[in-house]
């Protein structure tokens, strides 16, 4: 258990066993007012009786109604009345409080029946009346009602004694209780916290008197804060003990270490020395190297006018394919337009060899037409020469059918002729029509061939466009590129130029280099001197550690 936690403990039951001995006196005293109230205001009741039956003897003897008697006898009844009702039930304005006590809220109820059936009605008759038969009543009992109401009041102050007593009682039995509390209390503090930090404080005075013993521990078996102290001093003197040791084996490195950085001092003494002569040889090579960055530079200048050169071809050369890829985008536009009239031509010159088929196929009807009516024509003509045979017969009754037939004779032979006529024309047309059909087909056969020859030129020209944007195309790759090594060449120029600069100042550096060697090398004298003293220091330092026993 902690200081803290046993302090708290200690401290929390005191505070306690205050407050109960304050709230106790504070109960008491408060109940020994409102005791003494209610015995002040019982000792009324008494005081009032004697002056009720008084004041009833003065109205009987006087014998008077109205006087000043009777209203004071009603007052007192009044007044007795509700004073009875404050005793039993408590007052807030008189301070009275209920009583508790079985026994006396009993008497109070005795006394309270007594006063509703013999003296109230007798004190109100009395005053009204000036009966004095009710008089000898209240002067018989008055006596004995008084002495009740003592009774009462002398058993209520017994009660409130006995609560004095009580809480005297209790005051004394906490304060023992304080009392075991504050030698358990003196005790704990002893045992707990004085004795053990008494302990620690001789340890301590062991430690620090033991001549930087640092192997010495603190023992405590305590779980509290002084057990925590211990324990923490103890991890202190432990890393001091560490610390010590660490010291006294940093101490023999520093020396070996002193004299190694001793060593390598004079060994850097003998490089600054070599550098020095290493820098005067740099020095040099940069004033050559700067002679060959200025050549570098005119080479580079010259270059740049070339490049100039060649970007301007370059953009001369694409100017030139633009040129060429957009004239044969042009051609290849008319071809497509020619081809697309050729394609119309063809298909007028198909629709003519077609209408011109269907004329060759319409004269063959016709022939056959007319070969029908030439076949009707001469059977018409026999019908008509043997209509002409059967007129000459019937003689002169035929004659008329004779002429007729006559008629129809010539007309077939007209007929006949004209078959013969149309046949020769339908002919002609045929052959016309035969040759229209043929030249038709050379021609759509040369349209054909003009097609194929436009979709070769179309092709060609679409080869030519392609190659020219590819051209094209070159050509910008080949001005990005110009144009990039120009830039690239303006940072050689400018890379070039800031190298000379660079070289001069190394140049100028070198020289500084070399004076600063110098002050090296005064400087590693300087560092040897300290490693003189840094062993001596080393050596003061090993004789401190060496006091402390580890």
């Amino acid at each position: 258990m902690t200081i803290k936690t046993k302090l708290s403990i200690i401290f929390s039951t005191f505070s306690i066993l205050i407050i109960a001995v304050v709230g106790i006196n504070f109960f008491t005293y408060k109940s020994m007012d409102s005791d003494a109230n209610f015995v002040n205001q019982a000792g009324r009741l008494r005081a009032n009786s004697f002056r009720m039956a008084y004041l009833s003897s003065h109205i009987v003897l006087n014998n008077k109604s109205g006087t000043e008697d009777n209203k004071l006898l009603l007052e007192r009844v009044q007044y007795f009345d509700n004073l009875l009702v404050s005793l039993q039930k408590g007052d807030a304005e008189t301070g009275l409080k209920a009583p508790t006590a079985e026994e006396i809220i009993v008497q109070l109820q005795d006394i309270q029946n007594k006063w509703d059936l013999i003296f109230k009605p007798a004190y109100t008759s009395i005053a009204e009346n000036h009966e004095s038969e009710l008089l000898k009543t209240v002067d018989a009992d008055v006596t004995n009602y008084v002495q009740q109401i003592d009774v009462m009041v002398t058993r209520y102050s017994e009660i409130a004694q006995g609560k004095v007593v009580m809480a005297k009682m209790l005051s004394g039995v906490f304060l023992l209780i304080s009392l075991i509390l504050a030698v358990f209390s003196f005790i704990v503090i002893r045992r707990g916290i004085v004795r053990p930090i008494k302990m620690i404080s001789e340890d301590l005075k062991d430690i620090a008197s033991g001549n930087g013993d640092l192997t010495k521990v603190i023992q405590s078996n305590n779980n509290d804060e002084i057990g925590i102290l211990t324990d923490y001093f103890n991890k202190f003197i432990a890393s001091i003990k560490d610390i010590v040791v660490l010291i006294s084996k940093s101490s023999v490195t520093l020396t070996h270490s002193i004299d190694a950085i001793s060593g390598t001092s004079d060994e850097l003494a003998k490089s600054t020395e070599m550098i020095a002569g290493a820098v005067s040889d740099v020095s040099a090579g940069s004033v050559e190297q700067s002679e060959m960055v200025k050549t570098m530079t005119g080479l580079v200048n010259g270059m740049s006018s070339d490049i100039q050169q060649v970007i301007s071809n370059a953009v001369r050369l694409l100017e030139e394919s633009g040129m060429s890829s957009k004239a044969a985008g042009e051609g290849n536009d008319a071809i497509q337009r020619h081809v697309k009239e050729l394609e119309a031509v063809v298909g007028s010159t198909k629709k003519v060899s077609d209408t011109v088929n269907h004329l060759e196929k319409y004269s063959f009807d016709i022939r056959d037409i007319l070969d029908i009516i030439n076949n009707i024509s001469q059977q018409t003509n026999l019908l008509a020469l043997n209509a002409s045979i059967e007129a000459a017969r019937a003689g002169e009754a035929g004659r008329g059918f004779s002429v007729v037939a006559e008629e129809i004779r010539k007309l077939a032979e007209e007929t006949a002729k004209s078959t013969v006529r149309i046949v020769d024309i339908i002919q002609n047309i045929a052959g016309k029509t035969s040759e229209v059909k043929k030249h038709m087909d050379e021609m759509v056969e040369t349209i054909d061939s003009q097609a194929k020859s436009m979709n070769d030129v179309k092709f060609k020209l679409n080869e030519i466009s392609e190659k020219s944007n590819v051209t094209y195309e070159c050509a910008k790759d080949i001005q990005s590129i110009n144009s990039k090594i120009h830039t690239n060449f303006n940072i050689i120029n400018e890379s070039a130029n800031r190298i000379s600069v660079v070289v001069e100042k190394n140049s100028g550096n070198t020289q500084d280099v070399a004076a600063a060697v110098q002050e090296q090398t005064a400087s590693f004298q300087e560092v040897a001197a300290n490693m003189n003293m840094l062993i001596e220091l080393s050596k003061q330092l090993n004789e401190v550690v060496a006091s402390f026993r580890v």
